[in-house]
């Protein structure tokens, strides 16, 4: 399996641009899929860079309904008439982020035409076999050491309010509840070599529930775990407080699993995962590639 990394918050190469967002693009034998969108549709500039045909993806994982996840879908479904994209049926209700100005953002999907995912969009209901070597599975509780990097996103109460009318800068703040991530979702795949691999988007459930939960379904670790881990405050430019990492990179560090990190995980945290983890963490940046 190989895995290009299409959008991030850095760049780890000359001529790849960088966003906050994520994407990546994984190759598996004949099987082509990408794993969210970014924010912009900066990532197919990358796959061009790459040498992928965005055309021939044969499918399409939105790990959960936030822009820098998301916002590049447009570009995607212009680019590409042929993948299946699944998604959780609530990824895309109204999604906001707290600005530090106490302004809650929008941080949903773009604006789609109802025709432009006709026919190709698939809902998970928890836990969604794909095929042989692919599940899908969301509903991670969160038990343990849960990030305060999820303090400032928000969903409606009511996500059928007609509230989203007013100026962004005029919501009230009774209108919004604490975002439980119900719209998040996560993806095993089996290599052709037999590895087990968990590919996560942001993690806001917490990496250690959402490992937890993938033993729970496939009865031990994956070897190699892919993605954020939501231990960075974009909004805030703030770390998660030291002593909640040091017990997340302790329960990482009892796992046999290798972790290829980036995007909502921020500098600071890695550098931190790292002192524990050492050569069993890597951090990417848009245009790095690797083998599994």
């Amino acid at each position: 399996m190989r895995v290009l990394v299409l959008t991030e918050d850095s760049s780890s190469r000359d001529g790849f641009e960088a966003e906050h967002g994520l994407s990546l693009y994984v190759e598996d034998g004949t099987r082509k899929f990408m794993i969210d969108v970014g924010a912009s549709g900066l990532f197919a500039r990358n796959a061009q860079r790459f040498g992928v045909a965005v055309s021939e993806v044969d499918s399409l994982f939105l790990s959960h309904g936030h822009r820098d996840h998301v916002g590049g879908l447009p570009t995607f479904l212009e680019l590409n008439r042929r993948a299946t994209i699944y998604s959780t049926e609530s990824a895309f209700e109204p999604h906001f982020s707290l600005r530090k100005n106490g302004r809650f953002e929008n941080i949903g999907f773009p604006e789609l035409s109802q025709s432009a995912l006709a026919g190709r969009l698939v809902f998970n209901p928890g836990v969604l076999k794909v095929d042989g070597r692919l599940t899908l599975f969301s509903q991670v509780e969160i038990r343990e050491l849960r990030s305060e990097a999820n303090d400032t996103l928000f969903t409606l109460k009511d996500p059928a309010s007609d509230a989203l009318t007013e100026d962004a800068a005029y919501y009230s703040p009774e209108l919004f509840s604490r975002d439980a991530f119900a719209h998040e979702q996560n993806l095993a795949a089996i290599t052709e070599t037999g590895k087990k691999v968990l590919f996560v988007g942001c993690a806001h459930c917490g990496v250690v529930n959402i490992v937890n939960r993938f033993i729970d379904i496939f009865g031990d670790a994956p070897d190699v775990v892919v993605g954020g881990f939501h231990l960075m405050i974009p909004s805030r430019g703030e770390t998660v407080p030291s002593a909640v990492l040091d017990k997340i990179a302790e329960r990482m560090a009892a796992w046999p699993t290798r972790f290829y990190t980036g995007h909502c995980t921020g500098r600071a945290a890695y550098e931190r995962l790292y002192d524990v983890l050492g050569e069993r963490v890597s951090f990417f940046g848009a245009g790095t590639s690797f083998d599994i």
